[in-house]
């Protein structure tokens, strides 16, 4: 009797843990596939001089046929850099244009402390998670001890916190927004431009 008691607690502890872990992985919505305008997004560099970040960009050019006058270049002052659009692009390239700047294929990581957020105004494009507002500002940024390369987070000014993957284009919500020190000081930066 005591084994099959046994079996059922550990055959229901396994149903749970399948059923939470395949809940967190539901996405609540998907990044939409259309054009979203050069006023709503921007990203906020740090760790690459000028020289560096225009061969970064140009290799994201030619990787996602973007033509080479699709983004511009702005000093902000000190150590931060700002790519901005000069046209529309597809609301999944943002994401995939902060990964790459963290990233980028052929250049030495190592001995840099690097740092890119994109500031998103979210849309019916970038997709529209529960309890969110079209017009909302959002941050996407790749998260602390990132091992898999191919996700990005983004966080709200309300303090919720999702994950994308690559593989999916979904907004997953997270308790643990895994955000690295110097991109929440990128984003408070954000914070008071705007």
């Amino acid at each position: 009797m005591f084994k099959i008691a046994a079996a059922v607690v550990v055959i229901a502890t396994a149903a749970l843990y399948l059923f939470f872990s395949n809940a967190h992985a539901k996405p609540l919505a998907l990044v939409g596939d259309g054009k979203i305008s050069p006023s709503e997004f921007s990203v906020a560099i740090q760790g690459w001089r000028p020289d560096e970040l225009r061969t970064i960009i140009s290799q994201f050019d030619d990787k996602y046929d973007l033509g080479a006058d699709t983004f511009a270049i702005e000093e902000q002052g000190g150590s931060t850099l700002r790519v901005r659009a000069t046209k529309g692009i597809d609301a999944d390239q943002v994401f995939f244009l902060v990964n790459y700047i963290m990233y980028p294929e052929n250049f030495d990581l190592t001995h840099r402390t690097l740092n890119a957020v994109g500031q998103l105004k979210l849309s019916d494009e970038t997709g529209v998670p529960p309890g969110t507002k079209r017009g909302q500002q959002a941050w996407i940024y790749m998260p602390s001890d990132d091992h898999d390369y191919d996700v990005a987070y983004v966080r709200l000014d309300n303090g919720q916190s999702y994950r994308v993957s690559f593989t999916n284009m979904g907004w997953e919500l997270v308790k643990d927004p895994r955000l690295p020190a110097p991109a929440r000081d990128l984003i408070d930066q954000s914070k008071m431009r705007t």
